[in-house]
């Protein structure tokens, strides 16, 4: 095992035995002689590494070094869990700030947690589930253990405490913390436990206080509060879901585990992947390309980002199907966290199984998006779940929607209260994948595609309801077609409709004709009509149905600089003349007219005229009202969107899509 070697890097033997007895004072008096406490000593670092140094989580096949993988967590400068914020005011701010993430508002700390827990005597640490709350506390151990060799910068021995596994109903942390000390090679011995606390040389970590079971938890609370006062001249760190803290602890310092941003993703990344450092750049490439967004805001929780990771060992890729990705995700946070960190929690209600769960959360989710709604109140969650409980066949006895919305948000945390009684998705991303599921699930494709068609907010609904869909999704794809056409109307774009046609139309060039006609709709965008949306055709329309026109990602990249830099718009003519897609353009005739242009110093109406007179364009066809460029962009959307819903699609035949992309952008 690579990491921390407990015989040469720790402080109790790098500073020699003369060291220990200084440090320790009369504790080394417990042993029988200097012999058995170099012994005993030797077995604590190994023990206490073997025990807490290495990681294994999510189906792993070996466990690692968690020094390995370990990356440097911050904290927010406050808590996000607000108890003055109204739903409005946050439904608000995070519309204005046009990203997913529910922490973009906060401001963090610009120091490592190592740095923090140096600055704080007692430190409770909060975050959701899978945040890398327990893993940050063993890693602050494992610093400890190196003594002034590591970050942590009092020498202390750490003893880690699962709350747990705290078994007696009397809850006695003195006798808690002797079990630990004999487990990695001290003596079993109270007197000796005591001792450690009485002269302050402990650094005990409290992990897992939302792990307690409910009829446990204040007397652990009152417990742990009197035992800090006790042995006040330890340090002490907890660790609770915040979900599940009601700032029970007042005499700690207490602190929320940021989400993870791009840097911190990118070194998880770099650091699980160490040995191989292209497989490495290559996840992180890809999980920032444009398109992964969803993907990539599930990657800001540790526990997701480590399933990415595995996803991407075993594949070379993320799943094809981004619903199949989210939808494992999921399950993760619905079962398999809790199983692997072997926590049994309550029972609260009888046959509420995940499945049936996943129904429930699959209706408030789609209500939710069919009301703009991010931010659910309380009492509205409660109602919901109540009514869907004694709605449902053979119902699970237990009705209390309270404290079904709390097992939710506390033990899986799918559900996160973001103010007081104010929730929401954990991630954005769950609440799309769970309206998707509900819409596939119900057959409900032709109100969807009816109703939200051209709704940029409802994009990431479309390209996974095809995945779940299976082999059903041709029938989305025919329905989004058919709605299509109803934009096209407009006068002035069917004369660019034909256009694209009649210029494409039998070309020497050997792509299908819808693919031809998009690079001709990216002409007139780009160049007549100096649309941005011009780049994101480029970028997904006709790449994907010709893969091989990859030179207009260079030009798109640089379409400020061609459409204002005379030399720039050559290439670009010479360019598409290579291509042999149009037909009835005479490329060398425009080129030569805007070369000469150029001597002339000519103002920016002459060259666009050059340039409508020598694609054979009226002018009026893109003298475009504000309304008349909405109608084209919406337009030109839906297209794209059959494009992307097909290649999130599962399954969809040759034949049907053949027939589908044929009709493309014609009149």
């Amino acid at each position: 095992m690579t990491g921390l070697d407990p015989l040469s890097n720790t402080f109790f033997w790098k500073k020699g035995f003369d060291d220990i007895t200084e440090v320790w004072g009369n504790i080394s008096q417990l042993f029988k002689d200097k012999q058995q406490a170099r012994k005993a000593f030797k077995q604590y670092a190994s023990k206490y590494l073997d025990k807490y140094g290495t990681i294994k989580l999510l189906g792993m096949e070996e466990p690692i070094p968690l020094e390995d993988v370990y990356t440097a967590v911050q904290f927010l400068d406050k808590l996000s869990l607000s108890r003055l914020a109204s739903p409005e005011s946050l439904e608000a701010s995070f519309r204005e700030n046009k990203q997913r993430s529910f922490q973009v508002d906060r401001e963090r700390s610009n120091k490592d947690g190592i740095a923090v827990a140096n600055e704080c005597q007692r430190l409770m640490v909060l975050g959701g589930p899978g945040s890398g709350k327990s893993t940050y506390l063993k890693r602050l151990g494992l610093e400890a253990l190196k003594g002034k060799e590591g970050k942590f910068q009092d020498a202390r021995t750490p003893v880690f405490l699962e709350l747990k596994h705290l078994k007696s109903d009397k809850v006695n942390l003195k006798t808690a913390i002797a079990e630990e000390l004999s487990s990695v090679g001290f003596p079993p011995s109270e007197e000796f436990a005591r001792k450690l606390l009485e002269q302050g040389k402990l650094l005990v970590l409290f992990d897992g206080l939302d792990e307690v079971p409910k009829a446990k938890v204040n007397a652990v609370i009152d417990a742990i509060e009197a035992f800090v006062v006790q042995y006040d001249q330890n340090r002490f760190v907890a660790s609770c879901r915040i979900a599940a803290y009601q700032s029970s602890f007042q005499s700690f310092t207490d602190l929320e585990l940021a989400d993870f941003d791009d840097q911190q993703i990118q070194q998880f990344i770099q650091n699980w992947f160490r040995r191989e450092h292209d497989t490495a750049r290559q996840c992180w490439e890809t999980l920032s390309q444009s398109g992964n967004e969803a993907a990539k805001e599930l990657a800001q929780t540790p526990v997701l980002l480590t399933f990415l990771c595995l996803e991407y060992d075993d594949y070379l890729e993320f799943s094809r199907t981004r619903s199949s990705l989210y939808g494992r995700a999921l399950d993760i946070l619905l079962q398999k966290w809790d199983r692997q960190k072997r926590v049994r929690r309550e029972e609260i209600y009888q046959g509420f199984h995940a499945e049936l769960e996943k129904v429930l959360l699959s209706e408030i989710a789609y209500h939710g998006f069919v009301a703009d709604q991010v931010f659910f109140p309380q009492q509205q969650l409660v109602g919901q779940i109540k009514k869907f409980l004694a709605d449902t066949v053979d119902n699970p006895k237990y009705l209390d929607g309270k404290a079904v919305l709390d097992a939710i948000a506390i033990q899986q945390g799918i559900l996160a209260e973001r103010a007081a009684e104010i929730f929401s998705f954990s991630h954005l991303t769950l609440q799309e994948y769970l309206t998707a599921k509900y819409i596939a699930e119900r057959d409900l494709t032709e109100e969807l595609v009816t109703k939200r068609l051209t709704d940029r907010r409802w994009r990431e609904v479309f390209l996974l309801v095809p995945g779940i869909m299976g082999g059903g999704a041709e029938k989305l794809l025919l329905q989004m077609e058919k709605e299509t056409h109803k934009y096209s109307n407009l006068p002035k774009l069917q004369e660019l409709l034909r256009w694209a046609d009649r210029v494409t139309s039998g070309s020497e060039a050997d792509y299908k004709p819808a693919a031809k006609r998009a690079l001709a709709f990216f002409v007139v965008l780009l160049l007549c009509l100096r649309l941005p949306l011009a780049v994101n055709l480029l970028f997904e329309f006709p790449l994907v149905l010709a893969p091989t026109l990859t030179f207009l990602r260079d030009i798109a990249l640089n379409i400020p600089i061609v459409i204002s830099d005379q030399e720039k718009a050559l290439i670009l003519f010479r360019k598409l003349a290579e291509t042999k897609i149009f037909q009835g353009i005479d490329f060398t005739m425009l080129i030569n007219k805007l070369e000469a242009l150029e001597t002339k110093d000519p103002d920016d109406g002459q060259v666009h005229q050059v340039w409508c007179d020598a694609l054979h364009i009226d002018r009026a066809w893109v003298d475009l009202s504000k309304e008349e460029v909405k109608a084209l962009d919406d337009y030109l959307y839906a297209n794209l969107l059959i494009v992307e819903c097909k290649e999130a699609a599962i399954r969809v035949s040759q034949k049907t899509w053949d027939e589908i992309s044929g009709r493309m952008l014609l009149p």
